[in-house]
């Protein structure tokens, strides 16, 4: 006798996770199929499979539409019908090539070599292991022209790092945000800002407390300027210090008066702490900014904390990310207890409260704790630069750097008449459906780029 596949446990699992109610396997009858699984299992396991039966007990996926089970996996946005040629290759569905002139091979993705994991649209996810038939029978029912994702393992052929050696002069920057309030909370705490200029400012910093219905707004209009300014902040214990910096940030940027643009993100920056340093009200926040001047085609990004920004080339490859400062990196852990910080509990403990990370824009009696508001910053070019997103950390709890790049990317590609507004939106609204909880807020820039 053989093990049963391992394809039993994927529709098992594939089924707990319907969204339909009428559909989906209750508690108690998915219980007593994943003992009948192990019990069969378990009874013909020889002692080279033992190892492998252990990693049962393994979580093997933690929620719907998430992408963590899967190593060196990407989560790709395409429109209905794909293109995609399969075939079976090893016990996986395996990407073999594209349609001519399909979504596929326009966007460029999935490549060959990649392996199929699941088919995600809508409410809809469906677990593909080895099964061709229902791949591509899953894949037909998806509406014409309708937008679905796809995960996949990546094949060797990814390098997500690559430079493109194609470059062009970046004309005009576009931009847009937008915030969400997470489903969880009480009231948002983030805060969004987009500048041309000292007199075009646009923020999303409003409080919403305490407005029950969700609250989402999108700045009014799309910013079109040669010099973009942008700033996303995610308050923690409170929205005032990432109102400060939406109210702040944009002002002290435009405001200096060095050549330098490094040199003046990091004034500004400074200056911001200076002034909130003078609160004393126990609440702080993170924060990701860009400043773009494409007189000089060039721009920096700043951050402090877990927001982020991404900045990705035309054919949606990350060209760079910034790293979280995170209480899972050990060497921001080392730091913070070196400055005399305390964990408790998987946080940072300061006064009487309990923070998420180690370094933050917050009052003093933060800083005599370890937090400390010290930004690192990322120069870039701008003339292999697409787009950037800059987003909370809410959006990311969703979206890898690559994964969010790539479904920029194919909504630019399928759905054109979205403006940045509308892209950042968009994005955010996914990530909410990706069951993130927290609060959302996302600004996206597009640089225009002229023929060489």
């Amino acid at each position: 006798k053989r093990r049963a596949p391992a394809s039993d446990l994927w529709r098992l699992l594939g089924n707990m996770l319907i969204q339909d109610s009428a559909q989906r396997l209750d508690v108690n009858t998915a219980l007593r199929r994943a003992q009948s699984l192990l019990v069969t299992k378990t009874a013909v396991a020889t002692s080279e499979e033992e190892a492998d039966l252990r990693q049962l007990d393994a979580p093997i996926i933690a929620r719907p539409g998430q992408s963590e089970p899967f190593p060196e996996k990407l989560r790709i946005t395409l429109q209905a019908p794909a293109g995609l040629l399969l075939e079976e290759q090893d016990n996986n569905v395996v990407v073999i090539g594209t349609k001519a002139n399909s979504p596929a091979q326009a966007l460029g993705a999935p490549r060959v070599g990649d392996i199929v994991r699941a088919l995600e649209w809508k409410n809809n996810a469906v677990i593909i292991t080895n099964d061709v038939e229902l791949a591509t029978s899953s894949a037909a029912k998806i509406p014409h022209g309708a937008l679905f994702e796809i995960l996949v393992e990546t094949g060797k052929q990814w390098n997500t790092k690559q430079k493109f050696i194609d470059k062009s002069i970046a004309t005009m920057c576009l931009a847009g945000g937008y915030r969400r309030r997470g489903s969880t909370r009480a009231a948002c705490e983030d805060a969004l800002a987009l500048a041309a200029s000292p007199k075009s400012i646009y923020r999303l910093h409003d409080p919403d407390y305490p407005k029950r219905e969700r609250t989402e707004e999108k700045i009014k209009q799309v910013l079109k300027s040669k010099k973009i300014a942008a700033v996303v902040a995610d308050g923690h214990g409170g929205s005032t210090a990432s109102r400060h910096c939406a109210q702040r940030l944009p002002e002290l940027i435009f405001a200096q008066k060095s050549p330098s643009m490094d040199e003046s993100l990091r004034s500004a920056w400074a200056r911001c702490v200076e002034e909130y340093l003078e609160v004393e009200n126990g609440v702080g926040a993170v924060c990701a900014a860009i400043y773009i001047d494409l007189d000089v085609q060039r721009g920096v990004a700043l951050h402090c904390g877990d927001c982020r920004v991404v900045g990705l080339d035309s054919n949606g490859f990350v060209l760079f990310d910034t790293s979280d400062h995170r209480l899972d990196d050990p060497l921001e852990v080392e730091a913070l207890l070196n400055r005399g910080g305390e964990l408790y509990e998987g946080r940072v403990r300061a006064g009487n409260w309990l923070v998420a990370v180690p370094r933050a824009l917050g009052c003093n009696t933060w800083r005599t704790n370890g937090i400390v508001p010290v930004a690192d910053l990322t120069p870039f070019d701008t003339n292999s630069l697409s787009a950037l997103i800059i987003a909370s950390d809410g959006f990311f709890d969703a979206f890898s750097s690559q994964d969010a790049a790539l479904y920029l990317h194919a909504l630019r590609l399928f759905r054109p008449l979205l403006d940045t507004n509308d892209l950042a939106a968009t994005l955010a609204t996914r990530a909410a459906n990706l069951y993130s909880t927290d609060d959302i807020s996302v600004a996206v820039v597009l640089l225009d780029h002229s023929s060489k």
